[in-house]
């Protein structure tokens, strides 16, 4: 159980669709089982959404490029990012404010 003066991450649920073959030659569209995501990623995560290198990811964490946080005070700590970062990283890569 988290302390009262710890902010938790907002969750969201996501349901999947699901394509059945139908005996026509067609498809059923279904919700598939539900798909609970934390509002946070962690680096491997990131760079998976993003199609970057888990070490390109860190880099871009370290110099500030992504907003981040460190898991623990630990230097060899983790970097854990907002999911709306992904986002925020792919816009930029869109419009051409971030090259590889």
């Amino acid at each position: 159980m988290m302390p009262d003066n710890k902010e938790r991450p907002p969750i969201s649920v996501r349901f999947p669709a699901v394509a059945l073959p139908h005996p026509d030659g067609g498809f059923v569209f279904k919700p598939g089982k539900a798909v609970i995501e934390s509002g946070e990623v962690r680096v491997a995560e990131f760079a998976r959404l993003t199609g970057l290198s888990v070490s390109r990811v860190e880099a871009l964490c370290a110099d500030g490029t992504i907003t981040s946080r460190r898991l623990s005070p630990r230097l060899k700590s983790p970097y854990i990012m907002p999911r709306s970062e992904v986002q925020r990283f792919l816009n930029l890569r869109r419009i051409g404010a971030y090259e590889n």
